[in-house]
């Protein structure tokens, strides 16, 4: 009996060195078309399908919904026949990677204790552009508790470009802990979570990430203002608020608080 043919999860974008695999839009045992879509995929930037341009019938064992998997990594077989399994426990054979695993909220969030991880699916912050690092949450187009369907806008993000909606490729309740507005976030950390029941909607806050005081260095007698007020300390991961009119990077609003920069009366040097 020839080999199976191993369904691979592919890397869709340059920087892409792994995928969630959202759902199987085929199940065991069903034919499979060159073309046909089997999977999707949530990599580093969007929601998207995995193609097969081989014909056969897809066999197990299938990566579970919400695995990890890295670019490479198996997701499934097809079989030249009909069948339940391409590889049987008692034979050696192409086998699902150690790697591909369940994700663990409590590593996902960063910030809980595996006893108090959030139930249900992080809503990460996306890398929408190949430069893009972190982004600040500008609003929530959502609110807790509310039913979420495929294709909606949950909030909108400052990116180091520009402004953009996140939408969310999957059903649910929205829930806490949900990040505050105006907090920069690292791509990938969750800023939300979805579940499956209205029961388990949470309705906290998350911390700031790196929400910690920034130690303020004592300026030299020689150079301290007589009478000038100590400034507060800042906390990090607490930028400036966007100016009223024109438009600042979220670095140079992280910058500004710091710098003791209003960022109202900085005008802008590129093009008008």
């Amino acid at each position: 009996m020839a080999e199976p043919y191993v369904i691979k999860m592919p890397q869709l974008s340059d920087t892409m060195t792994e995928g969630v695999l959202v759902s199987w839009e085929k199940q065991p045992g069903d034919r499979v078309e060159r073309g046909d879509v089997v999977a999707t995929i949530e990599t580093d930037k969007a929601i998207m399908d995995v193609e097969v341009f081989r014909a056969g019938y897809l066999a197990e064992p299938l990566a579970a919904v919400d695995s990890v998997i890295p670019v490479g990594g198996a997701m499934g077989y097809l079989l030249e026949e009909a069948g339940t399994a391409a590889v049987a426990p008692e034979r050696s054979g192409p086998a699902l990677p150690a790697a591909v695993q369940e994700a663990p909220a409590a590593s996902i969030a960063g910030r809980e204790s595996a006893t108090e991880a959030p139930a249900g699916t992080p809503i990460k912050m996306p890398q929408l552009t190949d430069t893009m690092t972190e982004g600040v949450l500008v609003s929530w187009e959502k609110q807790p508790g509310e039913w979420i369907a495929r294709g909606d806008v949950v909030a909108t993000i400052e990116t180091d470009k520009a402004i953009m909606d996140v939408e969310i490729f999957r059903e649910g309740f929205l829930s806490g802990p949900l990040v505050t507005l105006d907090s920069v976030v690292p791509v990938g950390e969750p800023i939300a979570w979805l579940v499956e029941s209205a029961e388990q909607v949470r309705r906290d806050s998350a911390p700031r990430p790196g929400g910690k005081p920034v130690v303020q260095a004592s300026a030299s007698p020689a150079t301290q203002s007589v009478g000038a007020a100590s400034p507060a300390p800042l906390m990090v991961g607490a930028p400036a608020a966007r100016p009223q009119q024109g438009a600042a990077s979220p670095y140079a609003r992280s910058l500004a608080p710091t710098l003791g920069v209003d960022l109202n009366g900085v005008a802008g040097s590129g093009p008008a």
